[in-house]
């Protein structure tokens, strides 16, 4: 295991670094080192982590896809800034970005599924005498920063300018839809190749790491401040044996003469250097951080860049391809998004060295020999071209119409939330002449998506079906949410909306939508409205068909399930219990408590008025039930006044 401790240790060599006549590490490419006694120790850890991952899988399915622990991925912590939701995964981010800020970059080198596949991909590529070369681009090194930017704030810009409360929502540290947030297995298999075997390829060790990973930009940028990092003694020769096997492209040589440490935030303590050094000069220790480090040296090393033209087009390349990918997969997968599109940031960059150098290669095969372009370089232009013009109709396009349709949505906001909130009218809600049409321009841009992409969204099916049901064509609606649900069907809210699509407006609900109903109210908490939607259609069904006890006590339990509260709770509950009194379902104390509440939130419902006093008289209480009738805001009502008479004539008086 790699030495760890807080103080420089004891070399065997003299010679300062300094003064050291060495040659730099790049020309000593062929020498020999010791193997690296940290290797076997971190594959053993990253085996760990994958077993760790399966057991976290294999619990979900033998619990038969119960609630588990939610997936513990950084990725998850996009939930806060969207929802303001607290999950597993953003608990685990948060204690990895603490961590980081006092030993450094080590999770990426010793937990990171994704760095171990690419370490897998890069022995392989050394087996067969294929070595990668890391590509030294600054423009592009600002990719995984922009990522983790989209990821993780950008979501709570919209929500500001609408003024929405960014308080704390909810804690959920369990779920049932496990697989919810990750991509199908065809795409996540797809993401692991152009990721993990690819970018190492095109881009160098670790390259999606270095050009690509938006947590690994968070990471960076906490390893900035971190006092543990790679340090030197007065011992380092310069032998370069450090640089060279550094899989993360870290000219760890170069960084210790001149800082006394390692400054690169790429560095991700993997310990290779340290357990190779020949003179046990390199050690992890404490002390000054990176940021703000000032060179021990006053001559500093030159580091190889690519020239600007060569910047410049690699970033446009990759801008254009992320916006290709997006549209082509409907914003879904990030990571594969900007996988694809810096390693075509790549081919980009060897396919236009064609034009300017005599030889150019990819690693083990040449693209131009002697001025003369080889079929594979032929083949690069071949296909790079083909890519950028299918990118249009098939990427490019669709990512402007979801662009737009996005837009939309956001704008028709309030109208989503009241039609939401809609819970005792069946999804009637008065809707403006301008927020129907708004409505119905969502819907074609949803489309328009549709017709461009080669992926069904789920997201995108989302966006047509509220267009639609905003725009009054609720029959339009259900095609998009059935085509939604059949991608992810464990959405209470899709489920209620696909209820509210199958009902007429102003109509009461069919067999198909009271199914739809009630599939949103087995799925858990946060189906309240549709909980609500089929509780008042029972209770209808209750005046019809008075006999049926079952029925009075699946309405119980869905009350008993759900938290009604407000106005619209208490009428309801009072109505409910009224009729599961009068089915032998209801305890008489509980059904005379709610029909109480709901009479003081209501004392101008009638009907309500009635209902207690009914069940008051039953229970011999004939004064407290005179007592309510009297109270009534029309007392020559009929119902009243004839009720009245039979309470007072049974009392005795006139």
């Amino acid at each position: 295991m790699a030495k760890v401790t807080s103080r420089p240790a004891a070399g065997r060599g003299s010679s300062g670094s300094a003064a050291s006549p060495c040659r730099p590490p790049d020309l000593v490419a062929g020498a020999k080192h010791r193997p690296s006694k940290a290797a076997r120790w971190r594959a053993l850890v990253l085996v760990l982590v994958h077993l760790a991952i399966a057991a976290h899988i294999a619990h979900w399915l033998a619990s038969g896809k119960a609630a588990t622990l939610s997936p513990v991925e950084p990725s998850e912590a996009e939930r806060f800034a969207r929802e303001s939701v607290i999950n597993t995964g953003l608990i685990f981010f948060a204690l990895t970005i603490l961590s980081t800020l006092a030993l450094g970059r080590w999770f990426c080198g010793w937990a990171c599924h994704l760095v171990a596949i690419q370490d897998a991909c890069r022995w392989l590529l050394l087996k067969v005498g294929v070595t990668p070369r890391p590509l030294r681009s600054r423009w592009m090194a600002t990719v995984p920063l922009l990522a983790a930017l989209y990821l993780f704030v950008w979501p709570v810009v919209p929500r500001i300018l609408a003024g929405e409360d960014l308080a704390l929502r909810g804690v959920e540290l369990t779920r049932s839809g496990f697989w919810d947030t990750f991509p199908p297995w065809i795409p996540a298999v797809i993401t692991f190749v152009v990721c993990g075997a690819l970018a190492v390829y095109f881009l160098g060790a670790k390259g999606f790491c270095t050009y690509g990973c938006p947590y690994g930009a968070v990471f960076g940028l906490a390893d900035r401040v971190a006092p543990g990092r790679i340090r030197v003694t007065d011992a380092c020769v310069r032998c370069g044996h450090c640089s060279l096997v550094c899989t993360s492209n870290v000219d760890v040589s170069r960084e210790v003469h001149e800082y006394g440490m390692v400054v690169d935030p790429g560095c991700m303590k993997c310990f290779d250097c340290v357990t190779v050094c020949p003179e046990d000069a390199l050690y992890f220790g404490f002390g000054k951080p990176a940021l703000g480090a000032k060179p021990r040296v006053a001559a500093l090393r030159k580091v190889a860049r690519l020239p600007w033209t060569e910047e410049a087009l690699a970033l446009l390349a990759c801008a254009y391809a992320y916006v290709a990918m997006r549209g082509f997969n409907q914003g879904s997968g990030l990571l594969l998004s900007v996988g694809v599109a810096t390693t075509v940031a790549g081919l980009a960059l060897f396919a236009a060295r064609t034009l300017r150098r005599a030889d150019v290669a990819l690693p083990g095969v040449p693209l131009k020999r002697a001025g003369r372009l080889r079929p594979a370089g032929a083949a690069l232009w071949l296909a790079l071209g083909a890519a950028a013009i299918l990118a249009v109709p098939f990427g490019v396009w669709p990512e402007v119409n979801a662009w737009r349709a996005g837009a939309a949505l956001r704008g028709l906001e309030p109208a989503r939330l009241r039609w939401e909130a809609a819970s005792t009218s069946f999804g009637l809600v008065e809707l403006t002449s301008e927020e129907r049409e708004r409505g119905a321009a969502l819907a074609r841009a949803a489309r328009r998506v549709d017709a461009g992409s080669w992926v069904v969204s789920q997201h995108n099916a989302v966006r047509e079906a509220w267009g639609r049901l905003l725009a009054g064509e609720r029959a339009e609606a259900v095609a998009p949410l059935r085509s939604a649900l059949a991608i992810g069907p464990e959405h209470p809210l899709l489920w209620t909306l696909l209820g509210d699509a199958q009902t007429p407006a102003g109509a009461q609900p069919g067999p198909e939508a009271i199914e739809a109903y009630t599939r949103a109210v087995e799925l858990g908490a946060g189906a309240t409205p549709a909980a609500a939607r089929l509780v008042q259609r029972l209770v209808q069904c209750m005046t019809v068909e008075p006999g049926d006890s079952d029925l009075a006590r699946h309405i119980v339990a869905v009350l008993d399930r759900f938290p009604f509260e407000g106005a619209t709770g208490a009428e309801l509950k009072g109505e409910v219990l009224f009729y599961g009194l009068v089915l032998g379902a209801v305890a008489p104390e509980r059904a005379l408590g709610e029909l109480q509440a709901a009479v003081d939130v209501h004392p101008n419902k009638v009907e309500l008025r009635l209902k207690l006093a009914s069940l008051l008289a039953q229970g011999g209480a004939l004064g407290d039930a005179l007592a309510v009738l009297e109270a009534a805001p029309d007392p020559s009502d009929p119902r009243v006044a004839g009720f009245v008479g039979e309470l007072r004539a049974a009392l005795g008086q006139r």
